[in-house]
């Protein structure tokens, strides 16, 4: 009975290992072949979740695949801050499309960053109708 009980105890370990691993390759397959129309209303709901620029750039560098819907989704690029550089200002408004933005100055937050202010609104001037 005691070596009954040591395999089993044996098998239901290997089983465990087996089957989180076959969980995840499930998962993996399973995002694999989810369409990009799928993960793209995904990363929508995500963004809507969150506040910032943060979820848009961590999960646009997951993988190549996610970088690829990531910039073929334009709301993720339509959070615009003040404490941007010029470079990620340009960069989010050509990948924003003709979304509407959002446009955060931060001055409420520091109010001796006005010269950041400005060279924030001169990159957005133009864009603005």
């Amino acid at each position: 009975m005691a070596a009954l009980k040591e395999l089993r105890d044996n098998l239901g370990k290997r089983m465990h290992v087996v089957r989180k691993a076959f969980a995840r390759l499930v998962m993996e397959n399973g995002v694999k072949t989810m369409p990009d129309e799928i993960i793209s209303l995904i990363f929508e709901a995500g963004h809507y979740l969150t506040n910032g620029c943060k979820f848009s750039t961590l999960v646009s560098h997951v993988s190549r695949r996610f970088h690829q819907v990531a910039l073929r989704t334009p709301l993720l690029w339509s959070r615009l801050s003040g404490w941007y550089t010029d470079i990620q200002v340009q960069t989010f408004l050509r990948r924003s499309g003709q979304v509407d933005l959002e446009v955060s100055t931060g001055i409420l937050h520091n109010p001796t960053a006005s010269g950041k202010v400005v060279s924030f609104l001169t990159v957005l001037l133009p864009h603005s109708g």
